[in-house]
């Protein structure tokens, strides 16, 4: 039985269209699961909540997905995911609101858990390290998690005592058999891999294999769609190529972040947008190295000053939190975090 596992759509039509047709045409696909941002970002949301309707796919909510029915605040976000998920909700009917209002934070399916961060932080959480991967799987009792949010794919396998990363090939087949086993499928509409191939991967329930894909789509199109709808021109520069999350050189930002509707949030929170290259930057180090320039917004300053923290005391360890938020459970469907460092997991901004 073949699962097409996809996450991160972000309304990105033209990626899922081409992502859908390559896995029918090379799989015989099953069942269809989505971990989560199925919206946001990209400039076809109905569309696109409409093509995964008429797949009969399964999905758990994203933190956009939410933004947008209203369940968390868009003042959590940067100011140009702010703008998307305003601009999101002023454009979907009630029908696919509803449709975003019925996906729960987590669900199981064949024996695997499906969230979008962590299940002790569906909303927030990112899986990006081998210790939060395994503290991931010591959460659940089922024998597989999938999870989006990082946009970058990923397999972690739990096998007789050990624990491994195991490095992710474009259509080469990975074995989870005997493990305990976490994946994250990449992004379809928005790769923070260096890549900007739209990504999926696919399940073998009977084989016990994992195999992720990349496809080529018409990502100026979609560009072209986002400008315009009037979203910020700097959602469509970033399909090009862009860095890994927790990674970050600002030399090559030809269109920072801004705002695109005023009156809209500026305060900086936990989507502090990550930093995306417009043009490859030859021996980029990937190393905190701000432009000399006045133009970039708060929000990317703030994102750059914890960036800094996070390579001076690890990726998880500098929790940001916005200034109106309590230190309570950040919502309905968190859980008690568990300390095994010495900070509480922290979200790295998208």
């Amino acid at each position: 039985m073949n699962v097409l596992l996809l996450s991160d759509i972000h309304s990105n039509l033209a990626a899922l269209e081409t992502v859908v047709e390559d896995a029918e045409a090379n799989f015989e696909i099953a069942e269809t699961w989505v971990t989560g941002d199925l919206v946001g970002y990209g400039p076809e949301p109905a569309e696109c909540l409409s093509l995964l309707s008429s797949i009969k796919a399964v999905a758990v909510a994203g933190n956009h997905d939410l933004a947008v029915i209203g369940a968390i605040s868009a003042e959590a976000f940067n100011p140009v995911a702010a703008a998307a998920v305003s601009w999101t909700q002023s454009v979907l009917g009630n029908e696919y609101l509803d449709q975003l209002r019925e996906l729960p934070a987590r669900l199981e399916r064949h024996g695997i858990t499906l969230v979008h961060g962590s299940p002790r932080d569906p909303v927030w959480e990112y899986v990006m390290n081998e210790g939060v991967a395994a503290q991931a799987l010591d959460d659940v009792d089922t024998t597989g998690l999938a999870v989006g949010h990082t946009h970058v794919p990923v397999i972690f396998r739990q096998l007789s005592g050990e624990f491994e990363r195991i490095q992710s090939a474009s259509s080469q087949p990975r074995s989870v058999a005997g493990s305990k086993f976490l994946v994250n499928p990449g992004s379809v509409g928005q790769p923070r891999d260096h890549d900007p191939r739209a990504g999926y991967a696919v399940l073998d329930l009977d084989a016990e294999t994992v195999t992720h894909r990349r496809v080529e789509y018409d990502h100026e199109l979609t560009a072209s769609k986002i400008r315009e709808a009037g979203l910020p021109a700097f959602l469509a520069d970033r399909l090009r190529v862009v860095t890994r999350l927790g990674e970050s050189c600002f030399r090559g930002l030809t269109s920072p972040p801004s705002m695109s509707k005023p009156g809209a949030p500026k305060q900086a929170g936990r989507e502090s947008g990550c930093v995306l290259l417009i043009q490859p930057l030859p021996n980029c180090p990937h190393q905190l190295r701000p432009a000399r320039s006045s133009s970039f917004t708060p929000a990317v300053k703030a994102f750059a000053h914890r960036t800094a923290a996070r390579r001076e005391f690890g990726h998880q360890a500098v929790p940001h939190r916005h200034p109106q938020q309590s230190p309570s459970p950040r919502s309905s469907v968190s859980v008690r975090h568990r300390h095994h460092g010495r900070e509480p997991p922290s979200s790295v901004p998208e």
